[in-house]
């Protein structure tokens, strides 16, 4: 998940966000998600459906941005 907010780089609220997309697969290291400036998190996804490239959302504070999605380790894939 990229293009977060400072403040929602959390496990909580990152999941929250990866449920949107499929199934969580939860590491036990938690440590594993924190990438500086974006989390990373394992989602099962129906890679019979188009690929995501993000989400539009609107945060607590009113404010609204983009989430950008970028995904590791995919097969050659026809987009």
């Amino acid at each position: 998940l990229h293009h977060l907010p400072f403040n929602l780089l959390t496990p909580k609220v990152d999941m929250d966000f990866a449920q949107t997309l499929g199934t969580v697969v939860l590491s036990e290291d938690t440590f594993e998600m924190m990438g500086g400036n974006f989390m990373r998190v394992r989602v099962l996804i129906d890679i019979s459906q188009p690929l995501c490239q993000g989400r539009q959302v609107t945060f607590e504070d009113g404010s609204g941005g983009w989430i950008a999605f970028k995904y590791e380790r995919l097969p050659k894939v026809c987009y």
